[in-house]
C-alpha cells in the first residue's frame, strides 16, 4: 500500500511538472494535403499533456490498422529544463472525393479539456480507362493497388477480362477488409480462379524489385452499351503486426453496340462459333424414333447463344421436349465448348427423308463483321411399316426452337373429327362392335409405345403436388417404369413453368431453369437432384436404360422437388 501511494505520489508530481513547466498545447498535423480517394494517410496529435484523448473524425473516414503513441524528451542544457512531447498517431483513408476537415482533438487532463487546430484534406478521384502499366510511381508507396482491363472498348456480348492486382514490396502473411470490385451496371460476370484466392509471383522490372500478387481473375459479358464504370476493390495487406490500406483506382471501359445489318440467321453470338447437326441412324422405319443433335461449338458468349430454328417437314414429328446438353467453362476468350440440343423425332413418311442444312450467323469483334456458318445436309432412309399408325397426341410441329416452345401449343383432336360423315348411315351393331376393337387396338398401342407429352389446353397455374404424387405412386405401385417416366417429366415440367411463369402451359430451357434456380438461390444440392432425374426421365423414355434404384426412390425425389418449387 505504502509503494502504491508513493508511485501515485510520483506521478502526480511529474505531471504537475510538466504542467507548469510548459505551456499545455494540442496540435493535429498531417503528412499530406492532398490524398487519392481510398489512399491511406497517417494523422498525428502533438501534445505535451498526457490524458484521454478524442478526435473529430469525418463519417467517410475509414478506420487503418495503424495505431501508435510514442514519446520524445528533450533535454536543455543552458536552463536545465526537461521537454517531453507526446505523439499519437492513426492511419486511415477516406472513400469519396472532396475535402474534409480533420479535428479538432481534444485532450482531457483532470476537470479541464485542451482543444487543438482543424487540418483539411484534399480527396481526389483518379481513374483510367485502360489497363494498368508500371512505372516508377507505384513503387513510392510499400503497395499499391490495380485493376487490369484487356479491352477499353468492346462490343455488347463481347468477352472482357478482368485481372485485381496489387503491386507490393513485401509479402504479405496475411489480408483482411477485403472488399470486392462492383460494377455500376449489372454485368454478367465468372471467375477464373478459385474466388479470394491470391497467388504472388517475383519480379523485378525498372530496376525494382517487387511482388505481384493476383486474385480473382474473371471474364465478363455485357449486354447493353454505355460506360461500365469499376468500383475499386480495397483490402488490408498485413505484415507482421503492422497493416497496409490498399485501394485500386477506379476504372471504365465502353460498350457499344453491335453493326447494323445483321443477317436473318444471326444467334446473338459473339465471338467464333461453328454448327452441325448429327442423326443416329441412316435407316429407320415409320413410328420409329430418330435422335438429331445439334451442336454449337466454339468461344465467346457461348452461354448466351440463341438456338436455331429447324424446319422438320412433313417427315418428322417433335417427340417429346429436346435435351438440352452444356459441355463448356469459362476462360479468358469467354464461354469455350459445345452446347449440344438433342431432338427425339418421330418417322411419319416412308421414303427419302432430308434434313436442310442449318445456317447460324454470329458477329466476331475481332474482325468487326458478321459470318455465316452451316451444316452440312443429311439424309436418312425410312422403311413403311404398314402396322404403324400416326396418333394424333403426339407433339408435333412444323418449325419449332427452344425459344419458341412457350408459343407453339399443340391441340389434340377428336379421331372422329374427319370422318363423321363416314359413319352416317350405318347400323348401330356394326358402329359398337367397330368401336370396341379401335378403342381396345388404341389401348394396347398406347401400352407398347411411349407416352408424348401433350401440351394442355387449359391454363395451369396452381401446384397439385398431390395430385402429382398420386398418380406417380399408381404407377409405382403397378410397376409401371415407361409410364412412371413419362409422367414425371410432364410433372416437372409443369411445376418449373408454374414456379416461373405463374403457368404450366410453357416449357422452359435448361438455361431458363438454372437463371430461375440461381436467382431463388437454390442449393447445389436441389440442382442437382433436379437436373439428375430429368435426366433419368429422358434416358428412360427414350434411351431404353433400365433405372438403377426402385421407382420409390425417384418418388421421393420427385416430391422433394415438388415441395421446394412449390414454396
Amino acid at each position: 500500500m505504502v509503494m502504491v501511494r508513493y508511485i501515485s505520489l510520483v506521478l502526480s508530481l511529474f505531471t504537475a511538472y510538466f504542467v507548469l513547466a510548459q505551456k499545455p498545447y494540442v496540435k493535429v498535423i498531417l503528412e499530406q494535403s492532398e490524398v487519392e480517394v481510398g489512399n491511406q494517410f497517417t494523422i498525428i496529435v502533438k501534445s505535451n499533456l498526457m490524458g484521454e484523448l478524442k478526435i473529430n473524425l469525418p463519417d467517410e473516414f475509414d478506420q487503418g490498422v495503424n495505431v501508435f503513441s510514442r514519446s520524445e524528451q528533450d533535454f536543455d542544457g543552458n536552463t536545465r529544463e526537461s521537454t517531453t512531447t507526446v505523439f499519437h498517431g492513426r492511419s486511415g483513408s477516406i472513400h469519396s472525393a472532396g475535402t474534409f476537415t480533420i479535428g479538432p482533438a481534444f485532450i482531457r487532463q483532470g476537470n479541464k479539456a485542451y482543444k487543438s487546430n482543424k487540418v483539411r484534406i484534399k480527396v481526389v478521384t483518379t481513374e483510367s480507362n485502360a489497363a494498368s502499366t508500371l512505372d516508377e510511381n507505384i513503387f513510392r508507396k510499400p503497395a499499391t493497388g490495380a485493376i487490369e482491363v484487356d479491352k477499353k472498348n468492346t462490343y455488347c456480348g463481347e468477352a472482357i477480362v478482368l485481372q485485381p492486382v496489387i503491386y507490393s514490396k513485401f509479402v504479405p502473411n496475411g489480408f483482411v477488409d477485403y472488399e470486392r470490385c462492383s460494377f455500376s451496371t449489372s454485368v454478367d460476370q465468372h471467375f477464373l480462379v478459385k474466388t479470394d484466392e491470391v497467388t504472388p509471383t517475383q519480379n523485378n522490372t525498372i530496376g525494382h524489385k517487387y511482388y505481384k500478387l493476383e486474385f480473382n481473375k474473371q471474364v465478363l459479358f455485357v449486354n447493353s452499351p454505355g460506360k461500365i464504370f469499376i468500383k475499386p476493390f480495397q483490402m488490408t495487406l498485413k505484415s507482421g503486426f503492422e497493416g497496409y490500406s490498399v485501394r485500386a483506382k477506379r476504372v471504365h471501359f465502353k460498350v457499344v453496340p453491335l453493326p447494323e445489318g445483321a443477317p436473318k440467321s444471326f444467334l446473338g453470338g459473339v465471338g467464333t462459333f461453328n454448327i452441325k447437326h448429327e442423326i443416329d441412324k441412316s435407316k429407320a422405319k415409320q413410328g420409329d424414333i430418330v435422335t438429331l443433335t445439334v451442336v454449337i461449338s466454339g468461344h465467346g458468349n457461348l452461354h448466351d447463344i440463341g438456338k436455331p430454328k429447324i424446319n422438320f417437314g412433313k417427315n418428322f414429328n417433335l417427340y417429346g421436349d429436346p435435351e438440352i446438353v452444356e459441355n463448356f467453362k469459362f476462360t479468358t476468350k469467354g464461354a469455350e465448348g459445345e452446347i449440344r440440343i438433342i431432338y427425339h423425332l418421330q418417322a411419319i413418311t416412308d421414303g427419302a427423308a432430308k434434313f436442310p442444312n442449318l445456317l447460324m450467323s454470329y458477329f466476331d469483334p475481332k474482325q468487326e463483321k458478321y459470318f455465316t456458318v452451316a451444316s452440312q445436309p443429311a439424309q436418312i432412309a425410312v422403311e413403311s411399316n404398314p402396322s404403324f399408325v400416326l396418333k394424333n397426341d403426339t407433339t408435333s410441329t412444323k418449325e419449332m426452337s427452344v425459344a419458341h416452345f412457350n408459343k407453339e401449343k399443340s391441340v389434340s383432336k377428336s379421331i372422329f373429327s374427319s370422318t363423321t360423315a363416314k359413319w352416317v348411315g350405318l347400323s348401330a351393331p356394326i358402329c359398337a362392335a367397330f368401336l370396341f376393337l379401335l378403342f381396345r387396338r388404341k389401348e394396347e398401342e398406347d401400352d407398347e409405345e411411349p407416352q408424348s407429352i401433350q401440351v394442355i389446353e387449359q391454363p395451369v397455374n396452381q401446384f397439385d403436388t398431390s395430385g402429382f404424387l398420386s398418380v406417380l405412386q399408381a404407377h409405382v405401385n403397378n410397376g409401371n417404369v415407361l409410364p412412371f417416366f413419362t409422367q414425371l417429366s410432364k410433372d416437372l415440367q409443369i411445376a418449373t413453368s408454374i414456379a416461373v411463369k405463374g403457368d404450366g402451359n410453357w416449357v422452359l430451357s435448361t438455361d431458363e431453369k438454372k437463371q430461375f434456380f440461381q436467382e431463388k438461390n437454390f442449393s447445389k444440392e436441389f440442382k442437382s437432384m433436379f437436373f439428375d432425374l430429368q435426366q433419368k426421365c429422358q434416358l428412360c423414355r427414350y434411351g431404353g436404360q433400365k433405372p438403377e434404384d426402385e421407382l420409390s426412390v425417384y418418388l421421393n425425389r420427385a416430391e422433394t422437388i415438388f415441395k421446394t418449387l412449390e414454396k
